[in-house]
């Protein structure tokens, strides 16, 4: 599990343009903006799609939990919005996506996810132990 929490300070309310030198920012520096990742929980590839689940923060200072990153065998991975099971007495259960944005916003949010996730890979792979190890004590 990747926490990102620390990479990119989040939203504070004021703006961040023109803070004082006082609190450590130049007037210079603009906060981060776009969605940032929370969080990405990598999965073992056991030859089923789901790749990973990631939290991420809008500017806003809204948290979604519950993306997806979802790659068929040889296709590219794709960015799926967070899932709930329904289940009702007498029927077969199905997914229903539990939020909806729009196509600007959730462009932002994949770009941003996937390029963690690529990220997230990559430091994997350096650990060269071949395993997803998600408690380690740098991911904390």
């Amino acid at each position: 599990m990747m926490d990102y929490s620390d990479r990119a300070p989040g939203p504070s309310g004021t703006g961040g343009i023109g803070r004082n030198k006082a609190e450590g920012r130049s007037a210079s520096i603009s906060p981060p903006t776009g969605p940032r990742v929370l969080k990405i929980e990598l999965r073992p590839d056991d030859g089923k799609r789901l790749r990973a689940f990631v939290d991420i923060a809008l500017d806003s200072g809204i948290i979604i939990r519950g993306f997806r990153i979802l790659q068929e065998q040889g296709k590219r991975p794709s960015v799926s919005a967070p899932m709930a099971s329904i289940k009702l007495p007498g029927k077969e259960p199905y997914l229903k996506t539990m939020v909806v944005l729009p196509d600007e916003i959730k462009g932002e949010i994949d770009l941003a996810i996937l390029s963690a996730w690529h990220e997230a890979k990559i430091g994997q792979k350096e650990k060269d132990n071949g395993r997803l190890d998600s408690n380690t004590s740098e991911d904390m």
